[in-house]
């Protein structure tokens, strides 16, 4: 048994995740056993040092005072103009008889205004905006080519990108943990409740595609299947329905999982490995290990790129290895300061990569949103005072970023990038 620390918006969560014994296979297909590393040989020549054991494990004290910062309750960290707003919108309504649920849906469909102008084909007057401030505590975000879709721990919701009220698609969710989208679905995690569901973007009701899946905290999609983990496993089901398969087994911690036309690719944190699957069945094959500090990971055409750290001298890294094979270069490798946490959420766009760079003080956590060539070079820093930065999402004309009061974004034409 394992247990890792992982962002919920503001706050950290501890999640129990318990490896077991298995492998990768197609349906019907033989098990073999997982971890095998490529081409026989190490993949991982950065040095790294016996400390590692313990780098995707938050600490007891990390815990005390990441606490400190999230001690009130979530009402606090709305100000005083978002709960003006707020009451505002809900004073028509009979505080007598409307539940907490009937509320917390009202206020998210309400259509209350947020700050900076709308971008609607011209180029916005300033460059970070207020997307949907009355956001509170999103966990998850996703972008189609009209929408924000995001998640908080008890909703789905999504707003149009040129302006609008926020919808909610569903409510009385337990512990939504990470979103997927396709053409016509929203999908989503659930670790609480230990469930996968998705709901039409059209509308209707809220489908279950899987129950009794502990740990279920990472989700992705393609064209055929769902793909999720659970407590040491990876697992899939085709969208029409039929069987959930075990694509991989024995990995420890997997919270984030992307796919190509090919392969499932995932983080084990508590394995320290950058791990993938063919989907039409093999062993699973160990990209890199030794990789502390493992948060997030990104895919282009040629290459596997994730967050990563050096331990000694300490510096926080963005890595890479081609998916032919071959050594794990460190395209970015940045020497961490004092109270400087590490790089989590990364996402991959045209020529760059993007992450998120916090402080992890007891008294703050401003962060920097930076990108770097996918090739390496000199690291840009986008915004260099966050607060509480989350998780990334980009288009063609926006960078969007989660943090405990909402979603801002920066535009491409109005930022320079």
């Amino acid at each position: 048994m394992a247990v890792i620390a992982r962002r919920f918006g503001s706050r950290w969560r501890a999640l129990v995740l318990v490896g077991v014994a298995g492998a990768c296979s197609a349906p019907a297909a033989p098990r073999v056993d997982a971890g095998v590393p490529l081409d026989g040989v190490q993949a991982d020549a950065l040095p790294l040092d016996a400390l590692a054991a313990d780098a995707a494990i938050l600490d007891a004290a990390s815990l005390d005072a990441l606490a400190a910062d999230a001690a009130s309750p979530d009402a606090a960290i709305l100000d005083a103009a978002s709960l003006d707003a707020l009451a505002a919108d809900a004073a028509s309504l009979d505080a007598a008889s409307l539940d907490a649920a009937s509320l917390d849906a009202a206020v998210a469909d309400a259509a209350i205004p947020d700050a900076g102008p709308p971008i609607d084909g011209g180029c916005p007057t300033t460059c970070d905006q207020a997307f949907a401030a009355q956001a509170v505590a999103p966990v998850a975000i996703a972008l189609d080519a009209t929408h924000a879709y995001w998640g908080v721990d008890d909703a789905v919701r999504r707003k149009p990108k040129l302006g609008g009220a926020i919808e909610t698609l569903a409510t009385g969710q337990g512990g939504v943990y990470d979103v997927a989208l396709d053409d016509a679905f929203v999908y989503w995690v659930a670790w609480r409740d230990q469930v996968v569901r998705r709901r039409a973007k059209a509308g209707g009701a809220v489908e279950t595609l899987a129950t009794g899946q502990p740990g279920a905290v990472a989700i992705a999609v393609d064209a055929t299947h769902v793909y999720w983990s659970v407590d040491g496993e990876v697992r899939r089901r085709a969208k029409s329905g039929g069987a959930i398969e075990t694509l991989a087994a024995a990995q420890d911690g997997v919270f984030r999982i992307v796919v190509d036309a090919t392969h499932a690719y995932w983080i084990a944190a508590n394995d320290e490995t950058v791990v993938r699957c063919p989907k039409a069945g093999g062993a699973a094959e160990v990209l890199a290990g030794g990789q502390p500090y493992l948060d997030d990971l990104a895919v282009d055409a040629t290459h596997v790129y994730w967050t990563a750290r050096q331990l000694d001298p300490a510096r926080n890294q963005v890595r890479r290895r081609a998916k032919a094979g071959g050594a794990v270069e460190a395209i970015v490798s940045e020497l961490i300061f004092v109270g400087q946490g590490p790089y989590t959420d990364l996402v991959r766009d045209g020529a760059h990569v993007y992450w998120v760079a916090s402080n992890q003080l007891p008294s703050h956590n401003i962060g920097r949103l930076q990108r770097a060539l996918t090739t390496g070079g000199p690291v840009e820093s986008l915004i260099t005072s966050a607060d509480f930065p989350g998780h990334l999402a980009i288009d063609a004309a926006d960078l969007y970023w989660t943090h405990p009061a909402g979603i801002d974004r920066m535009a491409r034409c109005a930022c320079g990038f």
